[in-house]
């Protein structure tokens, strides 16, 4: 769907964006909470009024190296 939205629709529309860290493991829990509380805020925020369009969000924090387990 983003790539498609990528193409399709018009850039104040729609916002794509990622990001690559390198963390501290310790911290992952703490950001799982932080993501969550943000995607309540959001679709609070997002919610009021009157709906007109459908919009997916989605946030995925995966690791991309596989060091020492």
């Amino acid at each position: 769907k983003a790539i498609f939205s990528l193409s399709e629709d018009d850039v104040d529309k729609r916002d794509v964006t990622s990001m690559v860290m390198a963390i501290d493991p310790k911290n992952i829990e703490l950001a799982k909470s932080k993501i969550k509380k943000f995607r309540r805020e959001i679709s609070n925020t997002l919610e009021k009024g009157t709906p007109q369009e459908v919009y997916g969000l989605t946030v995925s924090l995966i690791p991309l190296s596989r060091g020492k387990k």
